[in-house]
């Protein structure tokens, strides 16, 4: 699956993607996490690699905890208000 290129999946629960973003330019960051944030059911979870970050995608997404130090992030898709 091309997740530039090809249509997205949806209403998943979980999506993991850890160490994939900090190998991709910032358009294509953001790119990715708007499409994952149309994959994810409301209250889905995204989980990161240590040295990611939803960064201005954020408004999108609610941390679930303080991830450990170098230790991979979760977030859950933000409710819709």
């Amino acid at each position: 699956h091309d997740l530039v290129a090809d249509a997205p999946f949806s209403r998943l629960d979980v999506v993991s993607c850890r160490n994939l973003l900090i190998y991709l330019r910032p358009e294509a960051q953001e790119k990715v996490l708007s499409l994952f944030h149309f994959a994810l059911r409301e209250g889905g979870v995204l989980f990161l690699g240590g040295s990611e970050s939803v960064g201005a995608a954020g408004v999108h997404f609610e941390p679930l905890s303080q991830p450990p130090r170098g230790g991979p992030s979760a977030h859950t898709k933000a409710s819709a208000a």
